[in-house]
């Protein structure tokens, strides 16, 4: 094997060890949103149930309200009901006629906002349940998929200590000028700062190359950017 189509395989293989850091530390950052989202929605489920519950406590008690109410009425109906019976009179039995019907109208209208009130903590009692399934789901997700999730995430770090010291060891085997530029190159492309070419065309961006630059490259010109996608070229045999 010649030193240039070592070299281009050299460069091959660190770009390939910057492709495993960058699919490791986005699935690192995926798994990590997933946890924190999990957790978040667990404490917003948690806090939507406290204000419904509080909700609740108010409906309830605005319930217990009008159905007071609503029987104190009811009980001066009946009682001037009892008075008419007992006193004689035209005049004082139309004025109870009149205090009668003046309850009833009051009665018709407590049990309206009766019914309102029962209907609000029916509604609310369903919105409570809604929720508690919901944190049942959540906990349940958040018991089976955080351990996973931290499992994981310990051998994702394993993995990036030891992708990256092979990283750094290769990298540092590289000339000075090929290394501030294929710094440059990877700050653009971080998982694939090295294309091959072959067939007188870069093989990632598939741009044409021109045959002067083409020949180069084949020489073993390793510094030479692609006019398309800017990546570090190299050339290896097998790929013709």
């Amino acid at each position: 094997m010649s030193v240039n189509e070592k070299l281009g395989k050299h460069l091959l293989r660190l770009s390939d060890k910057d492709n495993q850091i960058c699919n490791f530390v986005n699935e690192q950052r995926s798994l990590i949103s997933r946890r924190d989202s999990l957790n978040s929605d667990i404490e917003s489920l948690n806090s939507q149930l406290v204000i419904k519950e509080a909700a609740q406590r108010d409906a309830a008690s605005r319930q217990a309200i009008e159905e007071h109410r609503l029987k104190e009425e009811q009980a001066k109906i009946v009682e001037r009901r009892k008075q008419i019976a007992m006193m004689s009179g035209a005049k004082v039995a139309k004025v109870m006629e009149r205090e009668i019907e003046i309850a009833t109208r009051s009665v018709q209208s407590l049990e309206e906002a009766m019914a309102k009130a029962m209907e609000d903590v029916e509604s609310i009692n369903g919105e409570i349940t809604s929720i508690k399934e919901q944190i049942d789901q959540t906990q349940q997700s958040i018991n089976t998929e955080v351990p996973q999730i931290s499992a994981r995430l310990s051998e994702i770090d394993n993995e990036l200590k030891s992708v990256r010291s092979e990283r750094d060891k290769s990298f540092a085997e590289l000339e000075p000028r090929l290394q501030r530029l294929y710094k440059r190159v990877q700050g653009r492309y971080p998982g694939s700062p090295v294309a091959v070419a072959s067939k007188s065309s870069c093989r990632s961006c598939f741009r044409a190359l021109p045959q002067q630059t083409y020949n180069q490259i084949i020489a073993g010109y390793y510094l030479i950017q692609c006019p398309g996608c800017a990546r570090l070229l190299v050339y290896l045999p097998e790929n013709k």
